[in-house]
């Protein structure tokens, strides 16, 4: 799906920019050359506004007390912050108000059993009608069963939808 502007637009789901910075998780590089072919690309995201607060849990909980040191720390927070900053200002990035989409991911996340921060991403594409970018292969399959049952969301897998957008 497009924006008014004629750009393919997507539910950025948090995975996708975790992987930007652990990059031993799978397909790690697929989603760096996401982040890298973005700009040229034309497309944009969309996400919730707590996305900068789920990409910190997700790498706290992946780096643990015994890799995340405070000198760490300060470095990974100052460059999720400035990553996300930019793709604000560039205008590749729009947030929308958690809070619009909280009651839908509330009853989402109890109907098909999903995390709430999963359940965010997938109500915000359910409500905008783009779709939700998933690196996450056990997300994937997960979502793509709750998206037969809902039709208004559509689930994409990064490796075979932007390998297929970037060959165009």
């Amino acid at each position: 799906m497009t924006t008014g502007a004629g750009r393919p637009t997507y539910v950025l789901h948090p995975g996708l920019p975790v992987r930007w910075w652990l990059t031993h998780l799978p397909e790690a590089n697929e989603a760096n050359a996401f982040r890298d072919e973005l700009l040229s690309s034309g497309a944009s995201l969309v996400a919730v506004d707590v996305i900068d607060h789920q990409v910190f849990t997700l790498l706290a909980a992946d780096l643990g007390p015994e890799h995340l040191d405070p000198g760490l720390a300060n470095l990974i927070f100052d460059n999720v912050t400035v990553t996300l900053r930019s793709m604000l200002d560039l205008g590749i990035l729009r947030l929308v108000d958690s809070r619009v989409v909280a009651l839908p991911a509330f009853a989402l996340a109890g109907y098909h059993d999903l995390p709430y921060g999963d359940a965010l991403s997938a109500a915000l594409a359910e409500l905008t009608g783009y779709p939700l970018l998933i690196v996450d292969r056990e997300l994937l399959g997960r979502l793509r069963g709750v998206a037969r049952q809902r039709p208004n969301l559509q689930v994409v897998w990064l490796p075979d939808h932007w390998g297929g957008q970037a060959a165009t």
